[in-house]
């Protein structure tokens, strides 16, 4: 089958999890919490199609210090010239 992309986007805090997590018709896939943000992060999601192996699968990608401050001085530069 064709894959397709859906994107959902807004803000932290707004109930994104908490949709996909619906519509996968699920309560935990994605943490969530009603006082405050929780996951805060991309979040990728893909159908495991095989007939074998587990229905949900987690992969954690970490940024290196080096990007970390690269993106830090980036966020830090728009942040004084607005």
């Amino acid at each position: 089958l064709p894959t397709a992309s859906v994107v959902l986007v807004g803000n932290t805090g707004a109930g994104k999890s908490t949709l996909l997590n619906a519509l996968l018709g699920e309560c935990e896939v994605l943490p969530t919490n009603g006082m405050r943000a929780c996951t805060a992060v991309i979040i990728e999601l893909s159908c495991n199609d095989k007939e074998h192996g587990p229905k949900y699968e987690g992969v954690v990608e970490f940024v290196s210090p080096q990007e970390w401050e690269t993106d830090l001085e980036d966020l830090l530069g728009d942040l004084t010239t607005q």
